[in-house]
């Protein structure tokens, strides 16, 4: 083998290297590993304004990493707009639902400027899927929440879903919506005690704080009803007895989203609100059934009122019906995942139950555990399969 063309090969080899080192998720690859992908490799030059990938053309057979310059994917609108749905800079990657797909090109791609790309043959992007799990939840997850957040932005910019009432949601901080101040009591308040503040006060709570304010317990009228009136407790019984614990918070400066998330995950009514710590107000389910005129914990209390597989089922399809609402009042992909992973571990949870009262009681303690997208609180409406 000639010398110079070895020793020529060996520096472009290092040139290639040096540039994935520090580009995800090639990083995650040893020196040897980018060293070998490397020598499949090509360089392509495209001048500005070149179409590389065309939608409804045949999938793409390579993987794009933009070496220098720019790109831009759009969708063609029926009336024959373009929709900008993102941008690709040096060190970013463009092509790859095109080819996983390996049917035909979704997105135009098109070069904004002279552009170098170096090119992975599809076999290589498919070997490293396979054999490593960090570079493969990496392309997946990255790829499907971008092209998600991106192009549901746009969507939302087009057709005008959004109105100013409806980015509230997410929009807006906890103390923004507060209506009321938190009710508390101390430790010996009796229940007698604790009631009348409620009745006096038209509160449907009230916290129950230590010597140093710090709330230790909630007592909800829901409380006085199934565990005062119903089991006849006597009233003057410290509400210590009756209260819920650990009490579920947020901040003030939070998003709204987060104590919707919260009520959603534990299916609670109230959450309190602190400010540097100290009890400042409540927030209640109702707070956010007036703010967004329908809720996921609607969804929530509905699985969990069904008594059989066959109906619960039934109510599980009332998940889809989120996604709209979601979507209207400016949800990103990450919001809308969480918030459908939540709703899913209730009909879990209900599963699970109805196969206790069936086959009776476990013969040891268990644990549920799930993995993928679930548990990683990223559940898609269609979770995305994968063939090993």
């Amino acid at each position: 083998m000639d010398s110079s063309h070895s020793s020529s090969q060996s520096v472009v080899t290092e040139t290639v290297v040096a540039f994935l080192k520090n580009v995800p998720p090639f990083q995650f690859l040893s020196i040897a590993e980018l060293a070998r992908l490397a020598r499949h490799m090509a360089l392509e030059f495209f001048p500005k304004d070149t179409v590389i990938l065309s939608a409804g053309y045949s999938a793409a057979d390579t993987l794009y990493v933009v070496q220098k310059g720019g790109v831009k994917l759009t969708l063609r609108s029926q009336v024959g707009k373009q929709v900008v749905l993102d941008k690709r800079s040096e060190g970013e990657i463009f092509g790859l639902l095109s080819l996983m797909s390996r049917d035909l090109t979704r997105l135009d791609v098109t070069a904004i400027e002279d552009t170098l790309c170096y090119t992975i043959p599809g076999k290589e992007v498919q070997q490293l899927i396979s054999t490593h799990a960090e570079v493969a939840n990496f392309l997946l997850r990255t790829s499907v929440t971008r092209y998600m957040d991106r192009s549901l932005q746009e969507l939302r910019t087009q057709t005008g879903l959004m109105g100013a009432t409806e980015r509230l949601l997410y929009s807006l901080s906890v103390k923004d919506v507060v209506a009321a101040p938190a009710l508390l009591c101390k430790e010996d308040t009796t229940i007698r005690e604790a009631a009348q503040m409620l009745s006096s006060s038209k509160a449907t709570c009230v916290f129950v704080v230590d010597a140093n304010g710090v709330a230790i317990g909630i007592v909800t009228d829901r409380d006085f009803a199934e565990k005062v009136a119903a089991q006849a407790l006597p009233l003057e019984l410290r509400v210590t007895e009756i209260m819920s614990c650990p009490v579920i918070a947020v901040d003030s400066s939070e998003r709204v989203f987060l104590a919707l998330l919260a009520m959603v995950s534990r299916n609670i009514h109230h959450v309190l609100v602190t400010q540097q710590g100290v009890p400042a107000g409540v927030l209640t389910g109702h707070d956010l059934m007036v703010l967004q005129g329908k809720s996921p914990l609607n969804v929530v209390r509905f699985v969990e009122a069904q008594q059989n597989v066959p109906d619960l089922a039934g109510a599980q399809s009332r998940i889809s019906s989120l996604l709209p609402l979601l979507l209207r009042e400016g949800a990103k992909a990450g919001h809308v995942t969480r918030v459908v992973a939540e709703v899913n571990d209730r009909v879990t949870a209900k599963i699970l139950q109805f196969a206790e009262a069936k086959l009776g009681p476990p013969p040891v303690p268990y644990c549920w555990v799930v993995l993928g997208s679930e548990g990683r609180r990223e559940q898609t409406f269609k979770p995305i399969r994968t063939t090993p």
